[in-house]
């Protein structure tokens, strides 16, 4: 594969040459811009004990006691073993999770990237449709009524 070159351009000096780079593909990690091998490590989970949080837990010190009135035995084990329990929701959308674990009941949630990720899939499926709504579905039936009065056309010369 042949090295990449690189150029930048500066506001309003136009375009400038930077100095060209070279990537290995094969060995991408070998060294870094001194010339020092750049060392992988790897990881192992461990526990998360917490600052001032021994585990197992004890329930009875939970600030919140009430909320751990819907949990399940096996929930229950799962929290006092690892200091926290993830729990499936009934809410349809995220927004809910949020308004129902902190506001309503004041429990702490943790949210991921992925539920990130897949709000901002739902935000681009819904700005698509609307697209295809307003801006496609018109240039579409145009390009149709064009192509139809088009054949009219030729059909009505033979």
């Amino acid at each position: 594969m042949p090295a990449p070159s690189a150029t930048a351009v500066a506001a309003g000096s136009g375009e400038q040459s930077l100095s060209s780079f070279a990537i290995n593909w094969a060995e991408p990690f070998v060294g870094d811009a001194l010339g020092e091998s750049i060392v992988l490590t790897s990881w192992s989970p461990q526990p998360y004990a917490g600052e001032n949080i021994s585990l197992p837990l004890d329930l009875s010190q939970v600030a919140n006691l009430q909320t751990l009135d819907g949990l399940t035995a096996a929930q229950k084990d799962f929290l006092v073993k690892n200091g926290f329990v993830v729990i499936h929701s009934r809410e349809a959308q995220f927004g809910d999770i949020r308004v129902e674990t902190s506001q309503r009941t004041g429990q702490p949630y943790y949210l991921t990237t992925d539920a990130a990720f897949h709000a901002l899939h739902l935000l681009f499926d819904d700005m698509l449709k609307s697209l295809e709504r307003e801006s496609f579905r018109p240039q579409m039936i145009a390009i149709t009524n064009a192509t139809l009065q088009q054949a009219r056309s030729d059909f009505t010369e033979l």
